[in-house]
C-alpha cells in the first residue's frame, strides 16, 4: 500500500493507515489501552462529582455552621415563647398554647412568629447538612482511576448513600419546613375557645395542619436518627437519649391531645415540644463536637493509585492520537 505524503499546507493526519500487520496489531493494542485509560478517567471524573454532590457541606466550616443552626433555631424558639408568654397581659405564664402566641389578637406576635421562622430554617440547614454528612459516608472513599464506573458507583452510589443515611435527616428537614409554615399561617385567636369565635379562617385551618405535620415530623426524627445511628461509634451513646426523648415527648402530647391535665394543657405542650428540641440541639452539638477531621472525611486528595493513572496518560494519549508508525517502525 502507498503512503500519501501529506502537503506542507495541509495538516498531517492525527491517524494515518497503518502499512502491515503488525503495525495493524500494535495500532489496536494502542486504541485498546487508550481506551480503557479514557474509560478510567471518564470514572474519576464522575466519582468526583458524586463526592462533590454528597459532600457540599464537608468543609470543616461548613459542618460547624450546620451544626450551629441546629443549636440556634431551638434556642431562639425556646426564648420566643418564654419572652411572648410573659408578655401576655391578663393571662398566666401557660395559659395560652404556643401557636396562640402567635395569633391575630396575640401580643406582640412577630416575636413568637421569628422564633417558628429561626427554628424552621436552623432545622432545615441542619438536617440537610446532617443527610449529606451520612449519605457521603456510606458512598466510602474515592475509587481509583483504573476502576471503572461500577467501582466509581455513578449514580448508583449517590442514591445508596441517600438511603443508607436514613429518614431521620430529612424529618428533621421536613418539622422544620413545617414550622416555618406554622409560623407564617397564623390562628385566628389566642384562645381556642370565647365569645364570638365563629367559624375559623384558611390559613387557622392550615396552621392546624402544618402543626400536625410538625409534630409528627419532631418526634419520628429522633427515633429514625436513634435506629440508624446505633452502630456508630461516634453517635452509639447518644442513640438511647433521643429515643428516650422522643418517647417522653410522646406520651406528653397524648396528654396535651386528651387535656387529662387540663389546667395544665399549656405546659404539658411546652414539654412535649421542647423534648424533641433538645434531642435536636443534642444531635447538632454532637456534630458540632465531631473531630475535624472525621467531618471532612473523602474532601482528601485522591490516592496514589489516581496518581499513578495520571502519570500515564500523556503516553497512552499519544498512542491514541497518532496510532503506531509507519513501516513497522
Amino acid at each position: 500500500m502507498t503512503a500519501v505524503r501529506n502537503s506542507p499546507n495541509r495538516p498531517p493526519r492525527r491517524t494515518p493507515v497503518p502499512a502491515g500487520t503488525a503495525s495493524w496489531l500494535r495500532f489496536a493494542a494502542g486504541r485498546f489501552a487508550a481506551g480503557r485509560v479514557a474509560a478510567g478517567h471518564v470514572a474519576a471524573v464522575r466519582a468526583a462529582a458524586v463526592r462533590a454532590a454528597a459532600l457540599r457541606v464537608a468543609s470543616p466550616r461548613g459542618v460547624r455552621f450546620c451544626a450551629w443552626c441546629g443549636l440556634a433555631g431551638p434556642a431562639f424558639f425556646t426564648a420566643a415563647w418564654i419572652v411572648s408568654s410573659l408578655r401576655q397581659t391578663g393571662h398566666s405564664a401557660t395559659e395560652v398554647q404556643l401557636s396562640g402566641l402567635a395569633a391575630i389578637d396575640a401580643r406582640d406576635p412577630q416575636i413568637m412568629m421569628a422564633g417558628f421562622v429561626a427554628l424552621g430554617v436552623g432545622s432545615m440547614v441542619f438536617g440537610a447538612a446532617l443527610g449529606q454528612q451520612l449519605a457521603a459516608e456510606a458512598v466510602g472513599p474515592r475509587p481509583a482511576a483504573g476502576e471503572g464506573m461500577r467501582g466509581a458507583g455513578g449514580r448508583l452510589a449517590v442514591s445508596c448513600g441517600r438511603l443508607a443515611a436514613g429518614a431521620g435527616p430529612w424529618l428533621v428537614v421536613v418539622a422544620g419546613a413545617a414550622a416555618v409554615a406554622a409560623g407564617l399561617l397564623r390562628r385566628d385567636h389566642m384562645l381556642l375557645v370565647g365569645p364570638g369565635f365563629t367559624g375559623e379562617s384558611w390559613h387557622n385551618q392550615g396552621h392546624d395542619l402544618v402543626s400536625g405535620v410538625a409534630y409528627t415530623a419532631m418526634i419520628a426524627a429522633p427515633i429514625t436518627l436513634a435506629l440508624r445511628l446505633r452502630s456508630e461509634p461516634d453517635w452509639a451513646a447518644l442513640c438511647p437519649i433521643l429515643f428516650g426523648l422522643a418517647l417522653a415527648s410522646c406520651v406528653a402530647l397524648v396528654l396535651f391531645a386528651s387535656r387529662a391535665l387540663e389546667p395544665w394543657n399549656g405546659t404539658v405542650q411546652r414539654v412535649a415540644v421542647t423534648l424533641p428540641l433538645a434531642a435536636e440541639a443534642l444531635a447538632a452539638g454532637r456534630m458540632l463536637a465531631l473531630p475535624l477531621a472525621r467531618a471532612g472525611r473523602g474532601s482528601g486528595p485522591r490516592g496514589a493509585s489516581s496518581a499513578a493513572g495520571a502519570r500515564d496518560q500523556p503516553a497512552q494519549r499519544r498512542a491514541f492520537e497518532h496510532g503506531p508508525r509507519r513501516g513497522g517502525q
